[in-house]
């Protein structure tokens, strides 16, 4: 959560879910039975996603583009102080399962957020997943044509 700070997570509301496993890349997070750290940086976000039932993360390009490429719902906080932010929650709702919530929802004692099921997206038609192969194939015709 970088700037909006994920050492303010209440770390103790995991407690609650002592059947549901977490995982986390801050390193000063406590010592819980079902929470593992993640601050090896061999591992990324994504390498975890395939076998997450949610992401919760603040808005940010590289793991919303993650979570829609692996499937997996994102539970995220609006971030308005971001020119970006606003674009990101937008794409989020219309092409991918979500639950946007207040940060108090977050930050605060509960995480009933948890329980409730991601919204679907607005729009039925999905979103092209193929882009970095796209990219990639564009990439390698230019250098061909160039060669030539």
């Amino acid at each position: 959560f970088g700037g909006l700070g994920i050492q303010a997570i209440p770390y103790h509301n995991i407690s609650k879910f002592p059947d549901w496993q977490f995982i986390t890349a801050d390193a000063k997070a406590p010592d819980l039975p079902n929470l593992i750290k993640t601050s090896n940086s061999q591992y990324r976000p994504v390498d975890f996603m395939p076998i997450c039932g949610k992401v919760v993360s603040k808005p940010g390009y590289s793991t919303f583009a993650e979570s829609i490429l692996s499937g997996v719902p994102i539970v995220t906080i609006p971030r308005d102080e971001f020119a970006e932010g606003v674009f990101l929650l937008e794409g989020i709702e219309n092409y991918h399962h979500h639950q946007i919530i207040a940060p108090p929802e977050l930050f605060g004692a509960h995480w009933d957020f948890l329980y409730e099921s991601p919204q679907p997206p607005k729009q039925s038609q999905p979103i092209d997943k193929n882009g970095n192969e796209t990219l990639a194939k564009a990439v390698v015709n230019y250098l061909q044509e160039s060669s030539l």
